[in-house]
Order: structure tokens, then C-alpha cells, then sequence
């Protein structure tokens, strides 16, 4: 019917594009509380936990720090006496990856952390590290399978001198890690495989095994559930004077020990940069 429509406009042409503000610059912040208590006729006790992660992630670049505070407290009746005991932990990390390919990433990092059960007064350490991912990265909003290898230097100040009677050492150190992990619109599942050793004496070692499960409740809430396994051989910082049965049954100190297991349960609330759409999962973080 219509063999030919002309549509003309007369008028300028002017296209802009819209420049999104990020008021918080592609920093993303989390905070974690988790606790637990335990009662029993002659004995209670509790623990409290509070984690704060800053992270800041971008093609090429990412950077986290995190800092976290343990405080637990135990009650024991003993021959109609309260014996009380408290304990406290704090650490810091703070880590910098640089982006090489789709599949290779380098990066550096710092921890430092005090514990009275551990007998360190200030553990130190620098370390640089490299990472192979079998997958592209692209495609790690479903899968990953890396492969880390991180050496650096330990510098140790104990608390107490140990059975190997040093108050303080430096020491060379190196680890390999195998982490795999899938993601689902509900959450994630994540599992690994660590093992490490002090360079000066191989047959100081640790092998670790980690899974971790994060179920996503409602926007910005996740349940997190956490189980960890350890084979250890690499205690250097056991006081030289052992342990005594009050130290043992308070759980003042650390002890000597083939292995270790522990559980966890928590909730997390994640907030910060909504226009961070960046994926960077170099690192395992």
C-alpha cells in the first residue's frame, strides 16, 4: 500500500553519556560478628568474634586488608572456688595482586599477629606468592581451580622461650595451596588443600584441609558454615616449659598436638560500592 515512508527530523542531534559517581570508589567493607556459649553445671564459658575486611578490586589490581579480635572467656569450679580465665587474639593482613594473563597473577602481603595461647607476643610475616588458574579467569562466576605457591620470611617474638630455646627467630618458609570453588545463585561451596614447611628443616610441616559454605539469606545477610582439618608438625612456638595441668585444662596455652579440627557457624553483612561490578578473583579472595 505504502511503497515508500520518509522520516525526516529537523533539530539537533545530541547524544550524552551518563558518568556514573562511585562515592565509594570501588571499595567494598564487611563486617562479621559470631559467638558461641557453652554451660555446663561446674563450667560456662563464651566467645566473641568481630572480623572487618576492606577490599578494593579492579582489572588489573586488588587490594584487602582485614583485622580481626578474638576475646574468650572460661568459668571453672574448683573445690568451691571460681577459677576464671580470659583470653585474646588480634591479627591483621593486608595483601596487593597484580593481574599478568587470564590465567597468571602475582601479588605480596603482610600479617602480623599477637596471641597469649599461642605464645607469640608478635608474629610477622612477609611473603610474595604466584597463582595458576586452570580456568580462564573469566569463568570464575561458576568455577575455579587454582594453584598457589607463596615463600617469605617469618619473623618470630615469643612470649615465653620455646623447646627449642629461642625467644625470638627469622625464619624462611614456603607453601603451596589447591583451591576449588563453584558458585551458585544461592551461594558457594569452596574447598582446599594447603601444605607448608619452614625452608631450614622440611620435617617441620603442615598439611590443611578447608571447606567453606556460604548460603545467601536475603541482600547483603549470608550464613556461613566453615570446617577446617590440620596435620601438624611444625610447632616452634610451644613454650619450653610445657604446659601445666591448670594451663591445660583452661586451655591457656597452646599444646603439643598431631592434629586439629574445628567448626564454625556465623552470619556476615556485606555492604559498600554498588557500582563495583568488577570481577577479580585472583588470589582466592
Amino acid at each position: 500500500m505504502y511503497k515508500q515512508i520518509d522520516i525526516l527530523y529537523r533539530g539537533e542531534s545530541e547524544f550524552v553519556e551518563e558518568q556514573i559517581i562511585d562515592p565509594w570508589n570501588l571499595w567494598v567493607f564487611r563486617i562479621s560478628l559470631d559467638g558461641d556459649i557453652e554451660i555446663e553445671q561446674h563450667a560456662d564459658g563464651h566467645r566473641f568474634n568481630t572480623e572487618v575486611n576492606a577490599n578494593r578490586t579492579s582489572d588489573k589490581w586488588k587490594v584487602d586488608i582485614e583485622a580481626e579480635v578474638t576475646l574468650e572467656q572460661e568459668n571453672f569450679e574448683v573445690d568451691d572456688e571460681t577459677v576464671t580465665d580470659n583470653r585474646r587474639e588480634n591479627e591483621f593482613e593486608a595483601i596487593v595482586v597484580r593481574s599478568l594473563s587470564d590465567h597468571w597473577s602475582v601479588g605480596g602481603g603482610t600479617s602480623a599477629r599477637s596471641s597469649t595461647y599461642n605464645n607469640y607476643d608478635l608474629q610477622l610475616e612477609l611473603m610474595g606468592a604466584i597463582e595458576y588458574n586452570l580456568f580462564p579467569y573469566f569463568e570464575s562466576s561458576r568455577k575455579q581451580l587454582l594453584f598457589m605457591y607463596m615463600a617469605g620470611l617469618n619473623i618470630h617474638d615469643y612470649t615465653e622461650v620455646t623447646i627449642y630455646d629461642k625467644s625470638s627467630e627469622s625464619l624462611l618458609s614456603h607453601s603451596l595451596n589447591i583451591s576449588l570453588e563453584f558458585n551458585q545463585p544461592w551461594g558457594e561451596i569452596r574447598t582446599s588443600l594447603e601444605g607448608s614447611s619452614f625452608l631450614h628443616d622440611l620435617s617441620k610441616n603442615r598439611l590443611e584441609m578447608y571447606s567453606n559454605i556460604e548460603v545467601n539469606l536475603f541482600k547483603g545477610f549470608s550464613l556461613n558454615l566453615n570446617a577446617e582439618y590440620s596435620m601438624i608438625r611444625d610447632q616452634l612456638n610451644l613454650p619450653g616449659g610445657g604446659a601445666s595441668r591448670d594451663d591445660i585444662l583452661l586451655q591457656r596455652r597452646e599444646i603439643a598436638t598431631d592434629f586439629e579440627f574445628e567448626f564454625s557457624i556465623g552470619i556476615s553483612y556485606t555492604f559498600g560500592s554498588l557500582s563495583n561490578n568488577v570481577v577479580n578473583p585472583r588470589f582466592g579472595f
